[in-house]
């Protein structure tokens, strides 16, 4: 089930649907505290979970957002609904700012916005009945006249989630994964919200389990015109039950379209990377899969300019640059590697020495362009291989600085000195990504 909407430059449904929720600059950033000397130097390292999201929920719509584990889905689900206080940044619900309200003034929010947990076992008292836990929300809303309706609610709400009222008075220990998922989400619908936050509600589930869920969702969707944020990692799963998509990447969103387009025409590398991934039933269809170099950065000190730029493999080259992007790919993937610091001068010098002699610094040089540069050697222009020596000796001699503003200077980039603006790709979809952000990529950038 796949429905199309009309989308507006920022990415979101034609402006003549009704807002229900509308997210505006949201950071949410974790103070990781320190020792009392860290605190006096002013080096306490800052989480930055959710920084700076732009997007909004149409009534009836399923968005869904994307992206691998610990670029800040699940965090900015918790901000959303204040179960977490934003740092900075607005969410309006239905017109009303309900940005770090606290727990009594979240109270009348929280009929109409309802989420289900990732972990369905951990959600639950396991000391509570499965009816306690259903009409216990239902009491505090004061929902329902008396007791019995209560309980009628609820299991009204277990039928809905595709359980039997007769599970109402048995423990969460009785259940099934599945069922615990079920049980969660009948909690959630036994409110009747306007909003379902879905957190990865069938990632720890059999294919044949999520199947059922998710069919039971899109139908409960129709059925009660729900809006809902399903967030989610598995695109296959997204493909069949969104509307449209958001994608993050190092807490922030680096695409939005709906569902079909972004699959059949994904604007951002990472996006692309993310698709590359999903299996296919095909076997002819080829292997195209992008393989990202290196490991996702820390959020506590994230990467200037676009986020992606250190995994990228479409990274920009400078308007300078003559020879092909597979090159500067390469010489600037050596470039984040020595300014990293990844590369330990001593272990290699250990790791090639010969016998009682020391490998020398003309050894390490070499090594190091044999085994972390990625390009060929005897490939490689003389003038672009001649830079890479150069700032590789004083990265071995200890002039590190020296060697990293050498390599920054030879292989420049905008990816790395200028942040990506959220800008249409084409209609309807939205991209941050400084290959998007120009009115002839093809003709600027002929490798993109």
């Amino acid at each position: 089930m796949s429905r199309s909407f009309t989308t507006s430059r920022e990415g979101v449904s034609d402006p003549s649907r009704e807002t229900i929720l509308e997210i505006r600059g949201l950071k949410k950033h974790f103070d990781l505290g320190g020792s009392f000397l860290d605190k006096l130097l002013g080096e306490r390292g800052t989480v930055q979970a959710v920084d700076g999201v732009d997007l909004n929920i149409y009534e009836g719509e399923i968005l869904a957002v994307v992206g691998e584990s610990g670029c800040g889905k699940s965090t900015l689900a918790k901000t959303i609904l204040n179960l977490e206080e934003p740092t900075s940044g607005s969410v309006n619900y239905r017109g009303d700012d309900i940005t770090g309200l606290e727990e009594k003034e979240m109270r009348s929010y929280r009929k109409e916005m309802q989420m289900i947990f990732q972990d369905p076992g951990g959600s639950l008292n396991p000391r509570k009945t499965i009816g306690t836990i259903l009409t216990t929300p239902l009491k505090v809303h004061g929902i329902g006249d008396s007791k019995e309706e209560r309980e009628e609610i609820a299991k009204t709400a277990l039928e809905d989630a595709g359980l039997e009222a007769s599970h109402f008075n048995r423990y969460p220990r009785q259940f099934s994964g599945g069922q615990q998922q079920r049980v969660g989400l009948a909690r959630a619908l036994a409110l009747e919200p306007d909003l379902l936050v879905a957190d990865e509600p069938v990632s720890k589930l059999d294919v044949s389990v999520q199947a059922q869920i998710l069919n039971r969702l899109l139908d409960l969707q129709s059925e009660y015109n729900l809006s809902m944020m399903f967030i989610a990692h598995d695109l296959s799963v997204v493909r069949h039950i969104a509307d449209r998509v958001a994608v993050m990447y190092l807490g922030q969103v680096v695409e939005v379209a709906p569902v079909e387009e972004l699959f059949e025409n994904p604007q951002h590398p990472y996006t692309r990377s993310l698709l590359s991934a999903v299996p296919r039933v095909d076997p002819r269809a080829g292997d195209d899969r992008i393989t990202l170099e290196g490991t996702v950065p820390t959020p506590i000190d994230p990467p200037s300019g676009c986020r992606f730029h250190t995994r990228c493999p479409a990274v920009i080259p400078p308007e300078s640059w003559t020879h092909d992007q597979t090159l500067f790919k390469a010489a600037f993937t050596y470039r984040i590697a020595l300014g990293n610091e990844e590369v330990e001068v001593g272990s290699i010098r250990d790791r090639i020495e010969v016998g009682d002699r020391e490998a020398s610094d003309d050894e390490v040089v070499q090594y190091m362009l044999e085994h972390t540069y990625s390009g060929e050697l005897d490939a490689t222009p003389s003038g672009v291989l001649g830079t890479l020596k150069s700032a590789t000796e004083r990265y071995v001699d200890g002039e590190r600085e020296t060697a990293t503003e050498m390599l920054r200077e030879a292989f420049s980039s905008p990816c790395v000195d200028e942040h990506p603006s959220m800008v249409e790709a084409l209609d309807g979809h939205v991209a941050a990504c400084h290959r998007v952000d120009t009115e002839a990529p093809g003709e600027r950038y002929p490798d993109a």
